[in-house]
Parts: C-alpha cells; structure tokens; sequence
C-alpha cells in the first residue's frame, strides 16, 4: 500500500492508481475572430480517504510518505 499527503492539506490518503490524460479544446475570441486552441496533458492519480471515498486529484498537487509500511526515505538507499 502506498500513502500519499495532499501539500495544501497535510490529509493523508492511499494511493489507488495513475491516470494520464490529454485534452484538445477549441474556442473563439471576439467576434470575427480566428477559433483559438487550447491542448495539453493531465497527470492524475487516484486516491481514496479512510471511508474509501475515491477522488482523482494532480499528481504534483501530493507526496508519497510511506510505502508497505515503509517510510519513503528509507526505501531509497
């Protein structure tokens, strides 16, 4: 099981799994104006809190703290 801590909160959640995703958006500016675009990609991971409440959230908005029950900065050597 891997524990990751949201930054802005300091809530502790499980990490679930990854998700990648992109997006392609078209809009227009004004009236006569050329359609402009709007792309990029999404990297999301999934998490669930203690009532197993599942939310995808950004992967850099957490940090992992533990993984099997192992500190993270312990499992790298």
């Amino acid at each position: 099981m891997i524990l990751v801590k949201i930054k802005t909160t300091g809530e502790v959640r499980v990490l679930i799994g990854t998700g990648y995703g992109v997006f392609k958006a078209y809009g227009q500016k004004g009236w006569g104006s050329f359609p402009s675009t709007s792309k990029g990609e999404k990297f999301k991971i999934a998490t669930c809190d203690k009532t197993g409440s599942i939310e995808w959230i950004e992967s850099d908005s957490c940090e992992v703290i533990e993984v099997d029950g192992i500190a993270v900065q312990d499992c790298i050597k």
